[in-house]
């Protein structure tokens, strides 16, 4: 029997029950990525809403970096040393080594820097003592709040309970570490002086920093002093220095004590592009570079993060029925780390599966291959997706945010290709019994959640809590 007709053979039994909504999504890319200059967001049905969920500081728990970031500060929380509101151009780099999301402007700073050298109180922003909640502002006379001036000697690393960045910005922003800075200062950047900092994506400019012994400004105009999260020894911290002729990373002397600069740094923002790269092995089947497209929805049942295309597409599908490879991305057996390409590659390794395990995190490919956090939806989220999406066919689940397309299959036999532009099929990460398990399949038939052998092949779409 094929698998087109046993899907369809199950859904007759199981005769699940449809609920329809239609769902509008709009403001994505062909291939997956929002637009810089909006910000779309993705209620439970699918619907784009028009403005990002605050929390009670009225920082945007679903950012889309690129964008802007408006914080209000308030000084009652014993971080921000005065209140008020502050709009923070944002940018992904992979300057660090890796695609971060990071502020164009000082923590704290009303405005991003207008030169190198800007000695304005305005583009300085605020200073922080290494490891420490509470910030200062200076005026270009007066330091406040009062300064503390008690020595510190904490063996320990910037704590994420005391960082800054995320009491103030919110989950996911922190400060860089000392990789993350070196990185940047070093090729192919280069940075030799201050002109290079500000030439950056990120506009370094010289805001200078806070003495130890009694928090007075010096050096703003011709210094910049920013702290990354990783302690030297109990009394020193890392930091970028730079100035006219120079910049590196340093430590000082009992730096911990003095107030330096804050840029803050977010992993991921849901929303943006998640670039990846694949290397071929044993779990990619190949080397390469993808872009994956990625919005913010619950129709899962809860607000998830998830990619847009296939695991190993190159792109988002053009359309429902798109038959190219390009679009299809790779392959798995269930729980199982290999994936496939057509033909298939690597060469297929057994045509059964018979064993009592959902999929193991530690073979999860949208883990390994993503990164933490990133995994395979489980029965309740497909089920839940499905449902709720109010999907009937293989159009509707290509219209939905998702945009999920008819990709086919690889035989549990031999590996061949089966059903491209017929049928989709993607793996939940939850079995059904010791040789079957649970996935979402949709085509010509229609659209159903149902079981099938371990050893057959099938998509994966990865998500993120």
């Amino acid at each position: 029997m094929s698998l087109s007709k046993y899907a369809l053979f199950l859904f007759l039994i199981f005769n699940f029950s449809l609920f329809i909504f239609h769902s509008n999504a709009q403001g994505i890319t062909k291939f997956g990525e929002n637009k810089t200059t909006s910000t779309t967001f993705v209620d439970k049905n699918g619907k784009i809403i028009s403005s990002p969920e605050l929390d009670k500081y009225g920082r945007a728990t679903n950012l889309i970096c690129g964008s802007t970031l408006t914080i209000n500060h308030d000084m009652s929380d014993g971080v921000a040393p005065e209140t008020k509101t502050v709009t923070y151009g944002i940018v992904t780099t992979s300057i660090s080594g890796a695609y971060k999301c990071w502020i164009t402007q000082n923590l704290g700073a009303d405005q991003q820097a207008t030169s190198a050298t800007d000695a304005t109180d305005a583009a300085a922003g605020w200073y922080w003592q290494f490891n420490r909640i509470q910030g200062y502002a200076n005026n270009g006379n007066v330091t406040t709040p009062s300064w503390n001036s008690t020595p510190i000697n904490d063996d320990s690393d910037w704590q994420p309970i005391n960082d800054p960045c995320t009491i103030e910005l919110g989950t996911g922003w922190r400060i860089p570490t000392y990789t993350e800075w070196l990185n940047a200062d070093g090729s192919p950047q280069n940075w030799n002086n201050y002109n290079d900092t500000y030439n950056s994506v990120l506009k370094l400019h010289a805001a200078g920093y806070l003495k130890s012994s009694d928090g007075t400004l010096l050096n703003r105009g011709t210094f910049g002093y920013y702290w990354s999260n990783t302690q030297y020894n109990a009394t020193d911290g890392w930091l970028l220095l730079f100035r006219n002729s120079l910049s590196y990373m340093t430590h000082g002397t009992n730096s911990k004590r003095f107030g330096s600069s804050l840029r803050c740094i977010a992993d991921f923002v849901c929303g943006n592009t998640l670039h990846i790269n694949h290397i071929g092995g044993t779990v990619a089947p190949e080397t390469k570079s993808v872009n994956y497209g990625t919005v913010i929805t619950d129709l899962s049942g809860a607000s998830k993060c998830w990619i847009t295309q296939n695991l190993g597409a190159d792109h988002q599908a053009t359309s429902a029925d798109d038959a190219t490879d390009a679009s299809a991305g790779w392959y798995w057996q269930f729980n199982r780390k290999q994936g496939y390409k057509v033909g298939p590659i690597p060469d297929w390794p057994i045509d059964a599966i018979d064993e009592t395990s959902d999929w193991l995190a530690a073979n999860d490919p949208c883990t390994i291959e993503l990164g933490a956090g990133w995994r395979i939806p489980t029965y309740t989220e497909w089920n839940n997706a499905y449902a709720t999406g109010g999907w009937n066919n293989y159009n509707d689940a290509y219209n939905s945010v998702l945009k999920l397309h008819l990709g086919g299959y690889l035989e549990n036999s031999d590996g061949s290709l089966s059903n491209r532009a017929l049928d989709g099929f993607c793996w939940s990460s939850t079995q059904y019994s010791t040789t079957t398990s649970w996935y979402l399949t949709f085509g010509i038939y229609g659209i159903e959640f149902s079981n099938c052998d371990k050893a057959y092949a099938f998509s994966l779409r990865c998500l993120k809590d």
